[in-house]
């Protein structure tokens, strides 16, 4: 099964999760909401943190969904669709359904090639260092299709995910949300906050499972 079919199935499994007037859009934005409050919710378990005000707002999402067991079948969709194709899956599928309206606003997702290409001419050809982790900066991360891209490379180099690690902004929390899932899923140790890079303000931090478990956790 290939990308567009993987969408395509995406999109019938979000439709079918709300009633008719909600568009695919509005449904793919709960989608993101359910499940990055999921794998929050999964870390603050593993670090055995007070998680009572992330399962109130999860389920406060369910009770609003039509049919929510649709958005776990898309979640699986999402699952293989990465298991098939390491790359930006939400952010190739945010861009699908948007259309030119999201580049209407200067908000365009770097495509999986490019940021392959950017990858291969940035990332050093050199073994990696054991004495402390390289820490990658992403202060634009999108969907994080950089971030993906330059883990591939460095595990083509030999780099475990105890080796680096990145720290990813955006100011747009949807995007961050769409980044988080994907690297949460794909394992890469990534400290995500949402905020102005400019301004250096941030407002909410996520934590992938892989960085929690290979390089601490400072609250």
């Amino acid at each position: 099964m290939d990308y567009i079919k993987y969408f395509n199935e995406f999109t019938t499994l979000l439709r079918k999760a709300e009633k008719k007037e909600m568009s695919v859009h509005d449904c793919f934005s709960r989608f993101l909401m359910l499940f990055s409050l999921s794998l929050e919710t999964a870390n603050t378990k593993v670090l055995c943190l007070d998680d009572s005000k992330l399962e109130e707002k999860y389920l406060s999402e369910v009770r609003l969904s039509h049919a929510p067991e649709m958005y776990a079948k898309a979640f699986s969709i999402l699952v293989n669709a990465l298991t098939s194709y390491p790359g930006d899956f939400l952010g190739g599928y945010e861009m699908s359904i948007a259309g030119p309206g999201k580049r209407h606003v200067g908000q365009c997702y770097t495509p999986d090639a490019i940021s392959q290409l950017l990858a291969k001419c940035v990332i050093p050809l050199k073994s990696p260092s054991k004495s402390k982790p390289i820490v990658i900066s992403e202060p634009s991360c999108g969907s994080g299709s950089l971030i993906i891209a330059a883990t591939e490379q460095l595990k083509k180099l030999g780099y475990g995910k105890k080796d680096f690690y990145f720290v990813a902004n955006d100011i747009d929390d949807k995007s961050v949300q769409m980044a988080f899932i994907q690297c949460t899923l794909l394992d890469i140790p990534v400290e995500f906050h949402t905020g102005d890079t400019l301004k250096q303000e941030y407002w909410y931090r996520r934590p992938t499972l892989a960085y929690i478990l290979n390089h601490g956790y400072r609250r």
